[in-house]
């Protein structure tokens, strides 16, 4: 049962939709060629159905690479996930559903979103950058969500549904609302506007979500919470820039705010900007030890180093790629 576990999370994501950007344009997706966006997910794809563990790893980012690392230490601390998180999980997870391309859509130079469909008939759209002379498959916003949120793998390895979030739970996202129900009928607006937004993040509802967010802010200002929430949410629209933007304007106001710099950290990284990244997670460590030892900011933060000064990454098991710095 623990197995299914991880292949659960990765179909959820890859293959479900979920993090698909809201984009026009493109073009028709071409043959199959390793040089190209959609050659090289269709690689990616045939390594997993073919069990091609090396080949699976090369078809993945640095930071794909990383995350299904933290996910095997994660099942090796916590009983009950022992046995979930392997690479043949991840492999099986993409394998199960697999998109076919039918479009590519370039945002620039290193980056591109592929838009295909799986054998069920789903429309959905998988996140490439280029690494290397090669294109990759980046790691989906929701399953570096997850890797931070083990209480919900706990709950879907045990076959059980989410916990009911309380109006006070401290992040937003992977939860089934709840808190505007909640609340008392004399609660305040700005309250009523808090618990609205956040619930509608915590159930995916990402239509219209900044302006809820907006508006939330605007009754609860430099609230910790939603600004987390609000760059959260950023991140899984695929707008990594703007979600940089909210925390930097919050830490320049509330420089000590602990999960602003976990956060700020991981969207630098999906920026390539490495060197910020690792000073970020560095913060943290020296704000709050305790909570930088529970998500492992250390050996991120080595791992970005290394990432931005172009060291052989091999020491951290990333199949020996070296990192590339940013220019």
């Amino acid at each position: 049962m623990f197995a299914r576990t991880l292949r659960l999370v990765v179909v959820l994501t890859l293959a479900s939709g979920g993090f698909a950007c809201e984009q026009d344009g493109g073009q028709d997706t071409p043959a199959m060629d390793a040089s190209s966006p959609s050659g090289a997910l269709r690689k990616v794809v045939f390594a997993a159905q073919a069990k091609d563990v090396p080949a699976f790893k090369a078809g993945l980012s640095r930071n794909f690479q990383l995350t299904i690392e933290e996910y095997a230490k994660l099942g090796e601390v916590k009983p009950e996930l022992k046995g979930a998180f392997t690479i043949e999980n991840f492999m099986a997870g993409l394998a199960d559903n697999p998109p076919e391309p039918q479009q590519e859509i370039m945002k620039d130079a290193t980056h591109a979103e592929v838009r295909g469909l799986t054998k069920d008939g789903k429309t959905v759209s998988t996140q490439m950058v280029q690494e290397d002379g090669s294109w990759k498959l980046e790691v989906p916003p929701q399953i570096a969500y997850m890797i931070s949120h083990p209480e919900e793998l706990e709950r879907i390895a045990k076959n059980k549904p989410p916990a009911e979030p309380t109006p006070d739970l401290p992040t937003g996202g992977g939860g089934k609302g709840g808190r505007l129900k909640a609340l008392a009928a004399d609660a305040s607006d700005a309250d009523k506007s808090k618990a609205s937004a956040l619930d509608a993040f915590d159930m995916g509802v990402m239509t219209g979500i900044e302006d809820k967010f907006s508006a939330a802010l605007k009754l609860n200002p430099d609230d910790e919470e939603l600004v987390v929430a609000l760059g959260r949410a950023q991140v899984q629209k695929g707008d990594p820039d703007a979600a940089v933007k909210t925390f930097e304007a919050h830490l320049k106001k509330h420089p000590d705010a602990v999960k602003v710099h976990h956060y700020l950290g991981m969207g630098y990284l999906m920026k390539e900007r490495y060197a910020e990244a690792a000073s970020s997670w560095r913060t943290v460590q020296k704000l709050d030890p305790a909570y930088a030892q529970e998500f492992k900011l250390e050996r991120r933060a080595n791992v970005a180093e290394a990432m931005a000064k172009g060291e052989d990454l091999s020491k951290f098991g990333l199949q020996g790629q070296q990192g590339q710095p940013k220019k």
